[in-house]
């Protein structure tokens, strides 16, 4: 058992046959920060949330404690997969949501034209209608 969280971030790298430089472009820090932790020093806060970031998969009591097993647990696991799974179907709320109000707009611009055209129609009928009660009324007058 390894008995310090130094040795315990160590394990794990060399686990996951990641280097040192990979896991500091993974979090975001620097490559001696990284070192730091497979030395002597103890992340901070921040940097364990960047840590739990890089690595999900992992057990945080072992990690930070070295309790338990490395890997999650099962009921990490299920909590994980539900979290995972809340935020497929909001993206996917979001995603059918924002392509229903795409449609809707195509609609209604499809229905502003279909109503100009009937606006425009009807227009042209009353005109069609003017003149044949012109030519109707000429016809009547002139006794046809």
């Amino acid at each position: 058992m390894e008995y310090s969280f130094n040795a315990r971030f160590a394990k794990l790298l060399k686990a996951k046959g990641i280097k040192p430089s990979q896991v500091a472009k993974k979090m975001n820090v620097s490559r001696q920060v990284v070192d730091n932790y497979l030395g002597n020093t103890l992340p901070g806060f921040s940097h364990l949330l960047k840590i739990i970031g890089a690595f999900p998969e992992v057990n945080l009591r072992w990690l930070i404690l070295g309790e338990g097993d490395e890997g999650v647990n099962e009921e990490e696991l299920i909590d994980m997969f539900q979290v995972e799974k809340s935020n497929i179907k909001l993206e996917t709320i979001k995603m059918l949501w924002n392509e229903d109000r795409k449609e809707l707009n195509r609609l209604r611009l499809m229905n502003n034209r279909l109503v100009q055209k009937i606006m425009d129609y009807d227009g042209k009928i009353e005109e069609l209608n003017s003149i044949i009660h012109i030519e109707a009324d000429s016809q009547q007058m002139a006794g046809i």
